[in-house]
């Protein structure tokens, strides 16, 4: 009995022992499928993803990006088809005859590409975006490891012309300036891909490219081309033939507000974009802020009509040119006037008047009418850059400050401002936002398509023909003969702005701005055009300088749209009367005139600065310097002049000296 309980003892324990391991069998099989429904269900992305990284390579390839049109359809920048080379080194048979073969193709010299395929990598690009020919016949050669895929390269068919209009792109096709920057999600369209598979060796194999790229938007501009043509050529020669710094010119439809030529000089070509100073690559007419001159007359007389300050047989006494406006601050003008009514004071010019006119007007008045132009604003072109310009806000703005105001001085706007708040005076006092772009096209839909934004009425129509007629006798009778196109007449403002130095913050008595701002026909206008010359050689009156490239493009422009001509009268050219001046600010203390808005609050001007001393200047401003590059500095942003706030980020470029 006792034998027969022991042995019963003993089955009872084997079979407890086999209990416990089938549980645990069975918690280790139940673990294996849990892990393996975590693997291959649950987090079945994550580690595929990580699979894929360790077997797998992505090369980005460049799709078609949209087409920018002008207005008439013609392409102004294109994606042409190119060819990509690319070698996977360990595939490579005989790499002395591929290099051989290959190296005049690619324009790399034969020693260093066959340095490149004896090296351990295991996939490497030889030459992005070669010409379709090059790469169809790298192709033929049909050597093992070199391969050729296909991808989009940005091209300019016309180089130069419109070029900071449309920037450029980068070799990732990155819309990196003008246009192309500003519409890059339209255009770029959607990637395509390069992929790569690595063997249980580790050595990569390409597959083919994927088929998921999607071609970008078209961009129809409002630019004409032929009329951009016109504006470059006329103000290039001007530029030149004056010995200038820069040129700008905008020319702009009156009745919707659309730009049909934006023009600057010199210019680049953005088909090879790396070659030219990032200086040239900005966009004046949009960024760059410039005192207005004389050519602010125009809205001080527009508001002083408006408000009823001035009437048009009003008599002023222009001091016999000298007129004391502070203790230490006297006016001139270039001619020494007695007496001259209102319409004279612009036809002529006068400094001293216009100071008289915006006393009578008053600076709260004249500043309401100064902010519904848009001084002081962004223009809303849909532009990189647009700038605010400067405008002194009611608090600050002195008695005298809105004096000096009347002529222009004491303020800066860009041209793109100055153009827009002009062409509100000649269309009926309405203030049409400006427009670059007409139409945007992706998929086949229109997704934008432009209709004109008036965003207020800044003066009557009854003020806008008063100022329109005193604006011809400018040209007929005043300052601004030089711009009258025969057979058609004009109407403008002549300009002669005195530059601040933005080193000192005063007044240069050898820098100037010259100006013309007009429209055309003299009777119905089609179009208003700014002509803007930098720091002109010699002589710097707008009516001379200025005016002249004024009827050049006026008078082709016109031909072009076979305007209708009209009987107007002829001016008197001999009789030519320069507008003054506006360097007429003189202390009486001697020295030079400092404009009291231009102070620490503005940005610098730091062209030519080593690095040490952009960092003192911008430590002194409070701002984040963000410094590219090594030299003496090529670019900034904010340019010179913009208003700046504490702690705000700047961005310098330095390059060497060549």
């Amino acid at each position: 009995m006792k034998i027969s309980g022991k042995k019963t003892f003993t089955r009872s324990r084997s079979i407890f022992r086999l209990k416990i391991i089938l549980c645990f069998l069975i918690l280790v099989l139940i673990g294996i499928v849990y892990r393996a429904a975590e693997f291959q269900i649950i987090d079945s992305k994550t580690y595929k993803i990580l699979s894929d990284k360790q077997n797998q390579r992505v090369f980005t390839l460049i799709p078609r990006r949209g087409t920018i049109y002008d207005a008439g359809g013609n392409g102004l920048a294109v994606s042409v088809r190119v060819g990509s080379i690319f070698a996977q080194p360990p595939q490579i048979k005989d790499i002395r005859a591929v290099s051989k073969a290959l190296s005049p193709h690619l324009e790399i010299d034969r020693a260093t590409l066959e340095k490149a395929l004896r090296s351990n990598k295991q996939f490497l690009w030889l030459k992005r975006q070669t010409s379709p020919e090059n790469a169809e016949k790298i192709a033929q050669m049909a050597f093992d490891g070199i391969g050729v895929v296909w991808e989009f390269k940005r091209y300019y068919p016309n180089k130069e012309l419109a070029s900071v209009l449309l920037g450029f792109t980068g070799l990732d096709g990155e819309g990196l300036e003008g246009v192309e920057y500003y519409y890059d999600d339209y255009l770029k369209g959607q990637q395509g891909y390069l992929f790569a598979e690595r063997d249980a060796y580790g050595r990569t194999i390409i597959t083919e490219p994927s088929d998921i790229s999607v071609s970008g938007g078209d961009i129809y501009l409002t630019i004409n081309k032929s009329m951009q043509y016109i504006v470059e050529e006329e103000l290039r020669n001007a530029v030149e033939s004056s010995r200038a710094k820069k040129g700008v010119s905008i020319l702009m439809d009156v009745k919707t507000g659309k730009v049909l030529a934006m023009s600057q000089y010199p210019g680049f070509n953005p088909n090879a974009f790396s070659q030219y100073s990032p200086d040239v690559w900005r966009n004046s007419a949009v960024t760059d802020i410039y005192e207005p001159g004389s050519t602010f007359k125009t809205f001080l007389f527009a508001a002083a009509y408006e408000e009823g300050a001035i009437y048009k047989n009003d008599v002023f006494y222009c001091e016999n040119g000298e007129y004391s406006i502070a203790s230490d601050i006297v006016i001139h003008d270039v001619k020494k006037f007695s007496v001259l009514n209102a319409e004279e004071v612009f036809k002529f010019s006068s400094n001293i008047c216009a100071s008289k006119i915006a006393k009578r007007l008053g600076k709260e008045k004249f500043l309401k009418y100064v902010n519904a132009f848009g001084f002081g604003t962004k223009s809303g072109i849909s532009l990189p850059g647009d700038g605010k310009g400067i405008v002194k806000g009611l608090n600050k703005l002195t008695e005298v400050d809105n004096m000096i105001l009347g002529f222009g001085q004491g303020i800066s706007t860009t041209p793109i401002q100055l153009i827009a708040a002009f062409n509100s005076v000649v269309n009926d006092g309405e203030f049409i936002k400006p427009a670059i772009v007409q139409e945007i096209r992706a998929n086949g839909q229109t997704v934008y398509n432009y209709t004109p934004e008036v965003t207020n009425r800044v003066v009557s129509a009854k003020t806008t023909r008063f100022i329109r007629d005193i604006m011809v006798k400018v040209v007929t009778e005043g300052t601004g003969p030089a711009a009258f196109i025969d057979g058609f007449g004009s109407g403008g403002k002549t300009g002669t702005a005195q530059k601040v130095d933005t080193k000192t913050g005063r007044y240069s008595s050898e820098k100037f701005t010259s100006y013309f701002i007009g429209f055309a026909p003299a009777k119905n206008p089609l179009f208003t055009l700014l002509v803007l010359i930098d720091e002109p050689e010699g002589t710097s009156y707008g009516g001379v300088v200025a005016a002249p490239v004024f009827k050049n493009i006026g008078t082709r422009v016109l031909s072009m749209l076979n305007a209708e001509r009209e009987k107007v009268p002829t001016p008197d050219i001999e009789n030519l009367f320069v507008d003054a001046a506006d360097n007429l600010i003189v202390p009486t203390s001697g020295g030079v005139y400092k404009p009291s808005y231009y102070g620490s609050d503005h940005m610098p001007n730091l062209t030519g600065l080593t690095y040490r001393e952009v960092l003192d200047l911008v430590m002194k401003r409070g701002l984040k310097a963000n410094l590219i590059g090594s030299g003496f500095v090529v670019d900034q942003r904010p340019g010179p002049g913009t208003l700046i706030r504490d702690g705000q980020e700047c961005l310098v470029r330095f390059e060497p000296l060549d």
